[in-house]
């Protein structure tokens, strides 16, 4: 099912309230900032994210797992053979294409996800001191927990 080290991939099935299956997610990166058409191209965009040093060893330490998702992702023998692992029953004709969602993800120049928040605290004197960055927040939700407040708090202890 979902891939231990890297959750957003592997097979993954959401019920909806009107009772059918999304497969999913996919993770393939986009070639657009808002591509959700899988026709989407921005030259510049490509350019400094997806030949980015940072994607490239990311993609070169993770060379199958990223060779699999392109794959499933174009080929539906491909995405549908790696379906019938688990649902056997399964055939190309059952699956339709679905809605596609963008969803960022921090790629470190060292070619590591950083996995949930980056909190960044600029600056040593004046009104830098007060400008906390919290980057990769995984959900509105998570804003206003408590633990989190917490955690940025004890960021903040250490600069003072």
């Amino acid at each position: 099912m979902p891939h231990i080290d890297m959750p957003f991939i592997g097979v993954h099935l959401s019920p909806t309230v009107d009772d059918k299956i999304l497969l999913g997610p996919n993770a393939v990166p986009i070639l657009r900032l808002d591509g959700y058409k899988q026709s989407s191209f921005d030259f510049e965009y490509v350019k400094n994210h997806v030949l980015s040093k940072g994607f490239g060893l990311l993609f070169i330490k993770n060379f199958q797992s990223c060779l699999n998702q392109v794959l499933e992702k174009i080929l539906s023998d491909v995405r549908t053979s790696t379906l019938n692992k688990y649902f056997p029953m399964l055939s190309k004709n059952d699956i339709l294409p679905g809605p596609t969602a963008v969803q960022g993800q921090i790629v470190t120049n060292d070619g590591e996800f950083v996995d949930d928040f980056l909190i960044e605290i600029f600056g040593d004197e004046g009104i830098q001191k007060r400008i906390i960055n919290c980057r990769f927040v995984p959900s509105p939700g998570a804003t206003c927990s408590l633990a989190i407040a917490e955690m940025i708090y004890a960021e903040i202890a250490k600069k003072l």
